[in-house]
């Protein structure tokens, strides 16, 4: 059941043109439906981003998380952006999201989630150019 949910979803994220651009450009997407929310999709940008276990990250926060967010749009159909505070690991940072409602089930709506600016390779430091790299002393 899990993985048809997973795929039905990941086919109307497909079908958003929003959401295609920015699976196209690298940006984290996931899924997020039922009370309490719990995430049944995530792009491999996303699952870098915020690990393996997007929800453990996401949902949390209070006001200022996801779930808190989730709770907000729950009534209105219209693609929103929100402002969420979140440790990325590397202390508690605020991102933007994109959200929108994808459809409406028995359970609770299902919500199409993007974080703006983020990019699974945003966090990493860069790579030296090969010839920066200083020669070891002789």
């Amino acid at each position: 059941m899990f993985e048809d949910e997973r795929n039905s979803t990941a086919a109307l994220i497909a079908a958003d043109p929003a959401f295609t651009s920015l699976e196209a450009s690298g940006a984290p997407i996931l899924a997020v439906m039922g009370t309490p929310p719990r995430v049944v999709y995530a792009n491999a940008a996303a699952t870098a981003v915020f690990g393996a276990d997007p929800a453990a990250r996401l949902l949390t926060g209070g006001e200022r998380g996801l779930a808190a967010a989730i709770d907000r749009l729950r009534g209105s159909g219209a693609p929103r952006l929100e402002r969420l505070s979140i440790d990325l690991g590397a202390g508690v940072q605020t991102i933007t999201i994109l959200c929108r409602r994808l459809f409406e089930s028995d359970d609770a709506p299902c919500f199409a989630v993007a974080a703006l600016g983020l990019r699974a390779d945003a966090g990493a430091p860069p790579e030296p150019a090969p010839d920066a790299i200083p020669e070891p002393p002789a």
